[in-house]
């Protein structure tokens, strides 16, 4: 899988105006080197679905200390970012990791918490 698109529009409302809401871009990435197996991928897309049912997700390469790590790149457009902490905090717990990467307006956090 390159990319995940849920954002697409049905022709009812391709025309209609959709007000702008922030994209928060969620970094996940797979530390011990393997790429994302199906059962680990599905389990992240099931969790934010539950809370986001439109987003898109797109594999990605990152570097954490040096070295080439496979990324999961989520983006979630949403004006509700106590809800997107919240399963940000799910999700670091599901996935034993100490931080989980986001990037919003252009600004990137490494969030703990």
């Amino acid at each position: 899988m390159t990319g995940h698109c849920c954002y697409c529009q049905s022709a009812a409302t391709a025309n209609a105006i959709v007000p702008s809401l922030p994209a928060y871009t969620l970094y996940f990435c797979n530390r011990d080197g393997a790429a994302w197996d199906m059962k680990s991928r599905a389990e992240v897309f099931a969790k934010i679905a539950a809370s986001f049912p439109n987003f898109t997700a797109t594999d990605a390469v990152g570097f954490f200390r040096g070295r080439e790590v496979p990324t999961l790149a989520v983006m979630i457009a949403t004006k509700h970012e106590m809800t997107l902490h919240r399963l940000i905090g799910k999700l670091r717990h599901t996935l034993g990791q100490e931080a989980i990467g986001m990037t919003v307006d252009g600004r990137y956090r490494s969030l703990t918490e």
